[in-house]
């Protein structure tokens, strides 16, 4: 038994002679998927809103790969017939909100 203790602080003493805490690990900053846009299209526009609970009134979207910072819903010309990827994101105490993508087929119709 006494050796099983002598090993077991021993291995706890490795951490700490190395500058590490035993008790303690490093945290990565903390990533959260929230849910994915809702988006009508007419009128060759796309309108979409971010629909996560308690999103921020500014978020980033992010359309085809393009990302620019705006209000927590978007509008902008398409072109008909073509699928828009289209999502948004915050960061809000240390902690990255990223929605799922929705794909927004744009229409020259009316809108719906």
């Amino acid at each position: 038994m006494r050796r099983n203790l002598a090993l077991f602080a021993a291995a706890l003493a490795v951490p700490a002679c190395l500058g590490l805490s035993a008790l303690t690990a490093t945290s990565a900053e903390a990533s959260v998927m929230v849910s994915a846009p809702s988006c009508d299209s007419g009128a060759s526009h796309i309108d979409c809103d971010a629909t996560a609970s308690s999103v921020p009134a500014t978020v980033t979207w992010t359309v085809n790969g393009s990302s620019y910072s705006g209000p927590n819903y978007t509008y902008f010309a398409c072109t008909p017939g073509m699928v828009y990827t289209v999502s948004y994101g915050w960061v809000s105490d240390g902690v990255t909100y990223t929605s799922y993508n929705a794909g927004a087929r744009c229409s020259s119709g009316p809108w719906p």
